[in-house]
């Protein structure tokens, strides 16, 4: 597998950051793919992502967005991801973390 990839900050303020990331991908015994990926944050609080991937038939698209609170003690962060994996049906995933 040969990967090539880039991301970085189009916009970096303290209210928005918005990150893109491109990857290239040349696998030896599948057809060449191209991953791309957005990530919006507002306010370091809320966070929106967004992610498609090229030449699948599962896994293609993917949706997500991210809660981020920090408390006096801990950090407590709640993400969500909604993914098409085409005949497989959709797949939602959540994730609950405290940061200590």
């Amino acid at each position: 597998m040969f990967r090539l990839g880039v991301a970085g900050e189009v916009i970096n303020s303290e209210e928005h950051v918005l990150t893109t990331s491109l990857q290239l991908n040349h696998p030896n015994d599948n057809t060449e793919n191209i991953n791309l990926g957005l990530e919006y944050w507002w306010h370091s609080t809320i966070a929106l992502r967004a992610g498609y991937k090229t030449a699948r038939t599962e896994e293609d698209y993917s949706l997500g967005a991210g809660l981020y609170v920090p408390t006096g003690f801990s950090d407590f962060r709640v993400d969500y991801a909604f993914t098409n994996f085409g005949r497989l049906g959709y797949v939602n995933r959540f994730s609950v973390q405290f940061q200590f």
